[in-house]
């Protein structure tokens, strides 16, 4: 078997494969012998059929099969032994010779492989700005009064007010609804205006289609089916039967108690310090992206990859099988380059740093999200068992393990270039911080 290797310019090798007879021809031999066994022809009995028969039905494309077979692994292995890295795929050549698998023994198979650019920069010389996000007072409003609802409670008051909770008898036609909830707080300030003002007792014509968006509340709060609701005028009287009204907690021992079981914070001096750092965690995240998102941009641009581009487009349109024209490669083809780049430079710089990403590290990850995901719901500290119970389902689901590898993945590529790259510290307000994201 011959091997030879052309450059084609635009990171492009042209690799030419020669199949002799003797390469493939075992191979050929066992598998029509496979065929003869197991074939059922009729007029003969089964494993009965002629070798003349077999032949005339399998060997062609029998040969064709086992002799691209040899071809490709023979390619691939040239490329190991070579250590010549590609990108993407190796495909036939493009305008391949016809192959007379019929007639002929030898065969020349020609491969296009792309190969991956070299990586080259002085990481020194890129400049990436890490943004010390202020904390500041009006968000620290927000977010006290956002953590002590959860241990406010709902009041009697006698005059509704923007975002109380009414409790309503509604009567239309003959249908009768009692302890029907009306929640202001998820109205518009035009939806409210009729409500504002009024007292226990006080009625107001209302269309419960405004009050009730979606079918299935409607025909919840009517007690029936969905399908019965054509038949039925959305306008009702309400009769208010009660409002209530959400009252923060007073700030007392009881309070500390129930809110920091551990005894971390026991007055609002304390509660005010935990309120800024939980500010500041969440800053430093948002800070921390946004440095990842700029040191991705930043390395991209100063690698500027040559990547053989007019073999990728045709390798794209290839292996998504008809579902994209060379057209649509090309409109998307910018996006697909820098994530392709990306890719490239995080392979080779956690290879540069000995890194290696393991099982532990995606069960490091898995147990992160769910922790986070258990703070957005109010639970800051969740026992082991839950987080366990969490990361176990994360890592029995395959899409979700290749979620987690990518995410590794970058946050450890972009830790090793942030030791390598010139960091500037800026501080930035709130706003400006989201100006600068949007932008």
């Amino acid at each position: 078997m011959n091997i030879v290797k052309e450059d084609l310019g635009d990171q492009t090798l042209l690799i030419k494969v020669n199949v002799a007879e003797a390469d493939y021809k075992e191979a050929v031999e066992k598998t029509l012998k496979n065929y003869k066994k197991k074939a059922n022809i009729p007029g003969f009995r089964p494993g009965m059929a002629p070798a003349s028969v077999i032949n005339k039905m399998y060997r062609r494309g029998t040969v064709a099969e086992e002799s691209y077979r040899v071809a490709s692994e023979a390619m691939i292995k040239f490329l190991e032994d070579n250590k010549i890295e590609i990108v993407g795929e190796p495909m036939p050549a493009e305008n391949h010779p016809e192959l007379h698998f019929d007639t002929a023994t030898d065969f020349e198979f020609l491969f296009n492989v792309g190969v991956k650019p070299e990586v080259n920069i002085d990481l020194a010389k890129v400049k990436v700005t890490k943004y010390d996000i202020q904390v500041e007072d009006e968000m620290r409003t927000s977010y006290k009064d956002n953590f002590l609802r959860r241990f406010g409670k709902l009041i009697d008051v006698d005059k509704v007010e923007g975002e109380d909770a009414i409790s309503a008898t509604l009567t239309g036609g003959d249908i009768t609804v009692d302890d029907a909830y009306i929640g202001l707080v998820s109205m518009d300030e035009e939806a409210r205006k009729p409500f504002i003002g009024k007292k226990v007792g006080d009625k107001i014509n209302v269309n419960i289609e405004t009050l009730y968006p979606q079918k299935s509340q409607r025909a919840a709060i009517l007690s029936i089916k969905e399908n019965e609701l054509d038949g039925i005028a959305p306008e009702f009287e309400a009769t208010i039967t009660r409002i209530r009204r959400f009252a923060a907690p007073e700030l007392t021992e009881e309070l500390y108690k129930e809110a920091f079981p551990d005894g971390s914070v026991t007055d609002e001096a304390g509660l005010d310090a935990f309120v800024d750092a939980e500010i500041k965690k969440e800053l430093v995240r948002e800070s921390d992206h946004k440095l990842a998102v700029d040191t991705r941009t930043a390395v991209v641009k100063a690698a500027d990859l040559k990547l053989p581009e007019a073999f990728l487009k045709r390798w794209l349109v290839a292996i998504n099988e008809g579902k994209f024209s060379m057209e649509d490669i090309e409109k998307e083809f910018g996006t697909f380059k820098e994530m392709m780049s990306w890719d490239i430079l995080q392979r080779h710089y956690l290879k540069e740093a000995g890194v290696t990403i393991g099982e532990d590290d995606l069960k490091a990850e898995a147990r992160n999200l769910a922790a986070m995901q258990f703070a957005y719901y109010g639970m800051a500290n969740p026992e082991d068992s839950m987080l366990d119970n969490y990361v176990g389902h994360i890592m029995g689901n395959k899409e979700e393990v290749r979620k987690l590898y990518e995410r590794v993945t970058e946050a450890k590529a972009v830790e090793y270039l942030d030791s390598k790259v010139k960091i500037t510290n800026k501080k930035i307000s709130t706003k400006d911080f989201v100006a600068l994201v949007n932008a």
